[in-house]
């Protein structure tokens, strides 16, 4: 069973309960996957797609674990990077990884700009229309 389709199992048992909790937060298993399959839709529209090999650069949060499920869910394969490693670090693990995209936050664009396609990470996944809009729920099944 691949990790989506044993989060999937979990969304339709425990749908209602805490998947993260944060200080400023509670996110029930049923947000948390309608929020990472509306991700993954704007991944799928920028272009990554099964078996692509996707960068994270951003700060570890909620945001960050939510970016992780949405690549799993299309198939994808995440390549999480240390933010503290050099341009050039960051340059050379993106050749050896075959690394696609990288999925950044604005503070972070100045370690990649110029060497590496990047995305950005939406600020708001509710407000965000190009999340909203034809979402569907991606089959976390099998995603090869």
């Amino acid at each position: 069973m691949t990790i989506p389709g044993k989060f999937k199992q979990i969304v339709e048992q425990f749908s209602d309960r805490p998947a993260l909790v944060t200080s400023k937060s509670i996110i029930s298993y049923a947000e948390l996957d309608e929020k990472s399959n509306q991700l993954g839709n704007y991944l799928i529209e920028q272009g990554v797609s099964a078996g692509s090999v996707v960068g994270i650069m951003m700060d570890r949060s909620v945001d960050y674990i939510l970016l992780m499920l949405a690549i799993s869910k299309i198939g994808g394969v995440y390549a999480p990077f240390d933010l503290k490693q050099p341009s050039a670090r960051i340059e050379q693990m993106c050749k050896e990884a075959k690394v696609k995209f990288i999925v950044t936050q604005n503070n972070f664009i100045s370690k990649i700009e110029g060497f590496y396609e990047y995305l950005l990470y939406p600020d708001n996944l509710d407000n965000n229309k190009s999340l909203l809009s034809n979402s569907v729920e991606m089959d976390a099944s099998d995603p090869f």
